[in-house]
């Protein structure tokens, strides 16, 4: 794979997630009240404490996945380990958030997202990555 492949990916994954995201906010808003009240009904959901911890774990999961997005961008060495640190933490928040409504299309771009970004967290650990990392860190040093 080659950097250029491995940044398309890497950028591919993120726009599609953010157009996921934007997507099932406005779906959000037309789905009826009634729907809504019955899935917050469901056995098992989640209290306020524990969506207020999963909350605070998504929004620091956010943080330190557009940081790890950066850092692999540019072949960061330290990037590999904080995106994968983030993609844990972000598993563990949504695990907590209980019965969720979503629509198809926000579902087929989560998949397509997550298919992308499981392909670039393997490439970072792989040999190519260290040799991008190596390459970019030469560069950085002949222009300084």
């Amino acid at each position: 794979m080659t950097s250029t492949k491995f940044r398309f990916f890497l950028i591919s994954s993120f726009l599609i997630g953010v157009a996921g995201s934007i997507f099932e906010f406005f779906a959000q808003t037309k789905m009826s009240p009634e729907l809504i009240a019955g899935v917050e009904r469901l056995p098992g959901h989640p209290s306020d404490v524990k969506l207020l911890i999963a909350a605070i774990a998504g929004l620091i999961a956010i943080v330190l996945m557009l940081v790890s997005c950066i850092g692999l961008f540019w072949f960061r060495r330290w990037a590999p380990n904080l995106a994968l640190t983030s993609t844990f933490l972000a598993m563990l928040s949504v695990s907590m958030m209980g019965s969720t409504i979503v629509t198809s299309i926000s579902t087929m771009a989560t998949y397509a997202s997550t298919l992308l970004w499981g392909s670039v967290l393997a490439v970072a650990h792989t040999p190519y990555y260290a040799e991008y990392a190596k390459r970019q860190a030469q560069e950085l040093l002949s222009e300084a």
